[in-house]
């Protein structure tokens, strides 16, 4: 080959969106720089930590994720401000959920469930989750499931079996591990935690979701609150052989809290989603949720800050 052909080869191989890609993120990179330099030591602090959660986090958060939860520590776009700060003691951040329905407020020491007895299953668990890149994998989970002495139903856990249901998690036994230790983890086997939800579906999307909120979100937002649950439609006619209401689908709203700055994503994912849909497609309103639910999100955030965090719909997750 001439070098005349080699160097129109060489000519042909240049991809000039590939350049203007790469020098675009040259000059984001720039600016995030020059503006680290002029901001006051907590942001500065706050960019330190998503460098560092980047470093460490492996193959799960990628270089454009942290690029955009830099530029949100600058930027207001998309965040709610808020006079209501999280007490970090606590699963539940925005007040309990509230419901025209009998509840029962469980306690655990890493989550907390609205319970219906009515159900025989929880309508909301709540939880915290926290940055958790540099801790070591959390044990193996339980493999056993206990009734909850607290409620009254005392559902067991052969009520179940052979029913072609899972027994589906709310609170997520690995993240709670993961975040709070074994002793948590085993109260997350307690049946009041627990719902009937199709094996596909329990292993599939819903497993996703799980492991994006500990190995993506929580490791980015340092915490997230999270509010999970079932939901029904107005006639049920899916129940187990032991009369247990199965949802028609099932919703989750993660709360992140950035210097007094509030973001919330939600998602109602249907029971018999085909496989492969992507978790962008299940994006909603929480207004959608409590519509669908009839449960009262964040009442402990003042109007305003309700109204400006329930009703948008994300365009894309964080």
């Amino acid at each position: 080959m001439s070098k005349k052909t080699k160097k129109k080869k060489h000519f042909r191989s240049w991809n000039p969106k590939k350049w203007l890609t790469a020098a675009a993120s040259l000059l984001v990179i720039a600016a995030i720089i020059c503006l680290y330099a002029f901001q006051p030591d907590r942001k500065r602090l706050e960019v330190n930590r998503l460098a560092s959660v980047y470093v460490h986090g492996g193959s799960h958060i990628g270089f454009m994720q942290i690029l955009r939860d830099v530029w949100s520590v600058y930027s207001s776009k998309g965040l709610v401000p808020c006079d209501v700060r999280p007490d970090d003691a606590l699963p539940v951040f925005g007040g309990i959920p509230r419901c025209k329905a009998q509840l029962t407020i469980l306690r655990n020491d890493a989550y907390w469930v609205g319970y219906s007895e009515e159900k025989r299953s929880p309508l909301w668990a709540a939880y915290r989750l926290t940055d958790t890149t540099a801790e070591e994998k959390p044990a193996a989970r339980a493999e056993s499931f206990l009734p909850d002495r607290r409620t009254i139903s005392q559902v067991t856990s052969d009520q179940y079996t052979n029913s072609g249901y899972d027994r589906g998690h709310l609170a997520s036994s690995y993240s709670i591990a993961k975040c709070f230790g074994t002793a948590a983890q085993l109260q997350t086997f307690l049946m009041s935690n627990v719902v009937p939800q199709r094996h596909a579906f329990n292993a599939g999307i819903w497993k996703s979701l799980e492991m994006k909120e500990i190995n993506t979100l929580a490791p980015r937002c340092q915490s997230i609150w999270i509010i999970t649950g079932p939901i029904y439609p107005d006639v049920i006619t899916r129940v187990l052989p032991s009369g247990i209401p199965v949802p028609e689908a099932f919703y989750k709203i993660i709360l992140d809290e950035i210097d007094g700055r509030l973001r919330a994503m939600a998602f109602i994912i249907e029971h018999d989603l085909e496989a492969g849909t992507d978790l962008a497609d299940c994006l909603v309103s929480i207004d959608e949720i409590e519509k669908r639910t009839g449960l009262d999100f964040f009442t402990g955030f003042p109007e305003t800050v309700q109204t400006a965090l329930e009703g948008p719909v994300n365009s894309k997750i964080w």
